[in-house]
């Protein structure tokens, strides 16, 4: 929808206004759309499918307040549309994990703060409405694994696990097995880490991430961890290929089963 690319490009340019009046624009045409009885269904699945975009196109950009709104105004016309719940989790889960980087910036380290708790417990429910709607949603399940992983939960594994079970999409089951590896890293259960980047590296062998995770894999791999710590320095002083990837720090939500 040319109006939807128009407020992506005054985004990108750091211009709201513009950009409100092209997303108004795009939300009158899709009220016409999805007022046509013929293609009511069809329609409606476009219109669902474009709230979550426009949604995640102002998280992505810090501009949460514009991002709830939008999503609140898909909530009103479409309340049963899993896909519109995970999408509002992904903006309480995208300004808990902005809230994280401020706080390393300035020094005071990686812990999660009580406020960032909130925003991910925020993020949560609003998955499980999700999941309470489609219980078997992937990417619903992928979400709480990876806020449980951030809240030291051993929920973590349960959720990605069932992301994988529910995935038909490839980025979702590149997603699981990562982090199911950075969770398996935490427990120290080596072997299983070295499992999961396997799997993901199987799937995205493209993906800065998984270049980072198959070196981790390798250190592994080492005797010691006098050699593992030898061999990352070593690392450090290479250059790293260019990819095409994302990171395991996603800002917006991976493809939807």
């Amino acid at each position: 929808m040319l109006h939807t690319e128009l407020a992506a490009a005054w985004l990108a340019d750091a211009k709201p206004v513009p950009a409100a009046a092209h997303i108004a624009n795009a939300q009158r045409l899709l009220a016409i759309l999805t007022d046509d009885t013929r293609r009511r269904a069809s329609s409606q699945a476009f219109a669902i499918r474009w709230y979550a975009f426009a949604t995640n196109l102002y998280a992505a950009q810090g501009s949460f307040d514009p991002a709830f709104r939008i999503v609140a105004d898909g909530l009103a016309t479409f309340p049963r549309a899993p896909e519109l719940y995970v999408a509002r989790g992904t903006v309480h889960e995208m300004r808990a994990t902005l809230a994280g980087a401020n706080r390393f910036a300035n020094g005071l380290g990686d812990r999660v703060s009580n406020d960032m708790r909130r925003m991910f417990e925020a993020a949560e429910n609003e998955y499980q409405r999700a999941l309470d709607l489609d219980p078997a949603l992937a990417i619903a399940h992928l979400h709480r694994g990876w806020i449980h992983y951030h809240l030291d939960d051993n929920r973590a594994s349960r959720e990605l696990d069932a992301a994988l079970r529910n995935a038909n999409d490839e980025g979702v089951r590149y997603l699981a097995h990562l982090f199911l590896g950075a969770v398996a890293e935490r427990t120290k259960d080596f072997e299983a880490a070295r499992r999961q980047f396997e799997a993901a590296n199987r799937l995205g062998p493209f993906q800065t991430s998984t270049w980072r995770s198959a070196g981790w894999k390798r250190r592994l791999d080492m005797p010691s961890a006098r050699a593992r710590s030898r061999h990352g320095m070593r690392k450090t002083r290479r250059r790293q290929p260019k990819t095409r990837g994302g990171t395991i720090g996603w800002a917006a939500s991976p493809p939807a089963r």
